[in-house]
């Protein structure tokens, strides 16, 4: 799995809204601001889905030092103990 790049996204919009004032037909020209919009759609979800793995990641961070520091760790001390 690859992350997307924020600076290559930035320099692929750039690039197409270069194409789009370069370009003379209209329909190339739709083409180009459709394919710019559903870039902008997936950019935006993939955005999302990295704010809610974050969320996660801290969650399950959160929760493994609990494990560890409160149920595994005094549990492993008091069995050395005996």
């Amino acid at each position: 799995m690859k992350a997307i790049n924020n600076k290559e996204h930035l320099l692929l919009l750039h690039a197409i809204e270069q194409a789009v004032d370069m370009t003379t037909r209209s329909e190339l020209e739709s083409l180009f601001n459709k394919e710019q919009k559903d870039l902008q759609a997936v950019f935006k979800r993939y955005q999302s889905l990295l704010a809610q793995l974050s969320i996660c990641i801290a969650e399950y961070d959160r929760k493994s030092h609990y494990i560890k520091v409160n149920l595994v760790g005094p549990t492993l001390r008091r069995n050395r103990k005996k």
